[in-house]
């Protein structure tokens, strides 16, 4: 039996009082030590919501969606792909799946932008994960 859970997740996090934006642009200029800080920043603050979740037997899609308060024209692949990145292995290293590789996960959609009335600085992704049970 297939089983569904949404969460929503930033796509910006604060260190040292900067905000960095979770985008591939970002990510290639970032030391490897900051990447680091900034991967471990996000799994900090997304852990109360993966602490609820399930262990899960395999992954049949994960589903990204992009919700910001600006219109702003944004490549949103370019914000995807470090939040997938982040997001699966923070799943991985919670134990609610045994690995990020195919055989666990099968799908990915990545889809358009929705925009939302808000403060600034509002950059999140919503997740939806459609999943086997263990």
């Amino acid at each position: 039996m297939i089983k569904t859970i949404s969460l929503l997740v930033p796509a910006l996090v604060t260190i040292r009082g900067k905000n960095k934006y979770l985008n591939l642009n970002a990510y290639s200029n970032w030391h490897h030590i900051v990447r680091n800080n900034i991967k471990k920043k996000f799994s900090n603050i997304i852990y109360p919501q993966l602490s609820k979740l399930p262990k899960m037997a395999k992954i049949q899609t994960i589903s990204y969606t992009l919700i910001t308060t600006s219109k702003r024209k944004r490549d949103r692949m370019n914000v995807y792909s470090i939040v997938d990145k982040f997001f699966c292995d923070a799943l991985q290293e919670q134990d609610i799946i045994k690995d990020d590789s195919d055989d666990f996960i099968e799908n990915f959609i990545f889809t358009k932008t929705e925009y939302i009335k808000g403060k600034a600085n509002q950059l999140r992704v919503k997740i939806k994960i459609e999943y086997y049970e263990n």
